[in-house]
């Protein structure tokens, strides 16, 4: 039994480091983990009391001989459907206007919500694989082992194993960072440049560096449409026609007042049925009877939790996805994220054995000065190296992410400041070899640094 339970341990210590470790926020947990965890429950509690217990039970006043008539006429009414007759309505009298009656209002589809309740919870996580395809697909990195590297900084207490995990980590993010990088020349290129300088977030392109940006913020768009649809399909099972806003206070009140509210007309709770027993040589035989559906209680009371619990995942998305937008978009905000990084671990220059900098950058690189920053962040980090520091920062923290900025600074110091135009790549030109030399000789010293560090 201990193995047992230390087993269960270990898998939901995995499968939480594999949900709750990412590029992503907390808004998107609440979407592809939390919400697929309750709507996954909600589809095994209905699947319960659908297919294992008694979903309804009915009343026939006359029933014919024999013992296990009122099994049969319950299965035979849950698998051909029921009848929702309201209050102030007659029962029919005769055959031919209960099964006009039968034709227009019968409910078949009782024993598919829990399909339903499953494909909701699909939705809720497809989201999720649509944007790991893209950081594995189409960014060509795994953006989610460099998160995963830095809390495995945090974690350790051995300072040389954290100085190593460190530097693996901004090592991965220059090879990622100078891999997108534009080297194309000509008229076309310098346009291409010109527009993003204007349009910035808005121009997309992997090579200036807005890609993942525009891709996360996709992902977070179709987030909030989910969110925004399930609300209007809930809404709609529980027979409200109602606006939004209406159905919610209207929802809040009545649980609040403790008033009964309008009984759904997709999840009546009585409802009637009628069954024909042929006899041989005889004349058919109609029974009818009322059936008490003790399961549509449950997919009501269970729907409505849902609607509010939507209701908060859909305001959640939609403050973190105006969030974003502001941070990624806003230079100054960008400008504060990566200074406060600096300030926590100040830039010291590494001195080799004769005392003196192992570089020489220019004086005017001065991390307290805005200007310079702006600099870093247009011409290295850009909108995607800033987009996953502040998911460094989400999932490590400040220290770990300041440590990180503070490599990345130096490198960008020591390899790449003195380099005319460097944000503008004009000093690779693809015409010439000794450029595409270059090139080389920085992935393969970038490849063989990755390399040493794992």
């Amino acid at each position: 039994m201990s193995n047992l339970g230390s087993e269960f341990m270990n898998f939901y210590k995995k499968y939480q480091a594999a949900t709750l470790i990412g590029i992503q926020d907390w808004a998107d947990r609440m979407s592809y983990t939390h919400s697929t965890i309750i709507f996954l429950l909600c589809t095994a509690i209905v699947s319960a009391k659908t297919y294992i217990l008694s979903p309804l039970a009915c009343h026939v006043p006359t029933v014919p001989s024999g013992s296990d008539f009122d099994s049969y006429f319950n299965s035979w009414c849950w698998v051909h459907g029921t009848t929702p007759i309201r209050i102030n309505e007659s029962i029919p009298e005769d055959d031919a206007a209960w099964e006009e009656l039968e034709n227009e209002r019968r409910i078949t589809y009782y024993q598919w919500v829990p399909f339903i309740l499953g494909l909701q919870t699909i939705m809720f996580y497809l989201p999720h694989v649509a944007w790991q395809n893209v950081t594995f697909n189409r960014l060509g990195a795994d953006l989610t082992a460099i998160v995963v590297k830095a809390m495995d900084a945090l974690k350790t207490t051995s300072p040389e194993a954290r100085e190593k995990i460190i530097a693996n980590v901004a090592n991965r993010l220059e090879l990622l960072l100078f891999a997108h990088r534009d080297i194309r020349r000509g008229k076309r290129a310098a346009l291409k440049r010109k527009i993003y300088n204007i349009c910035g977030i808005f121009f997309v392109s992997k090579r200036m560096g807005t890609w993942t940006v525009f891709s996360y913020l996709c992902i977070k768009i179709l987030y909030l449409t989910n969110a925004i649809g399930q609300l209007y399909l809930i809404k709609h099972f529980l027979g409200y026609d109602e606006d939004m806003m209406g159905f919610g206070i209207h929802l809040a009140n009545s649980l609040v007042s403790g008033s009964k509210w309008q009984e759904s007309n997709y999840f009546p709770r009585v409802a009637f049925c009628s069954i024909t027993i042929r006899h041989l040589g005889q004349t058919n035989n109609r029974y009818m009877g009322m059936c008490a559906l003790a399961i549509n209680m449950l997919n009501e009371k269970l729907y409505v939790f849902l609607w509010f619990w939507t209701l908060v995942v859909a305001i959640s998305t939609g403050f973190s996805l105006i969030n974003w937008f502001l941070r990624l978009s806003i230079r100054r905000r960008q400008t504060h994220v990566i200074r406060k990084y600096l300030k926590i671990t100040p830039l010291m220059l590494e001195l080799d054995k004769s005392g003196s900098s192992s570089s020489t950058p220019s004086e005017a690189l001065d991390p307290g000065r805005p200007d310079t920053i702006e600099r870093f962040i247009r011409e290295f980090l850009r909108m995607d190296g800033v987009f996953i520091v502040q998911m460094l920062n989400m999932n490590a923290g400040d220290v770990i992410t300041g440590e990180v900025i503070r490599l990345l600074w130096h490198t960008w110091l020591t390899k790449y400041a003195d380099k005319k135009d460097f944000g503008n790549d004009p000093w690779i030109d693809v015409d010439y070899s000794e450029d595409l030399d270059e090139i080389d000789r920085e992935k393969m010293g970038l490849y063989e640094k990755e390399k040493f560090f794992e």
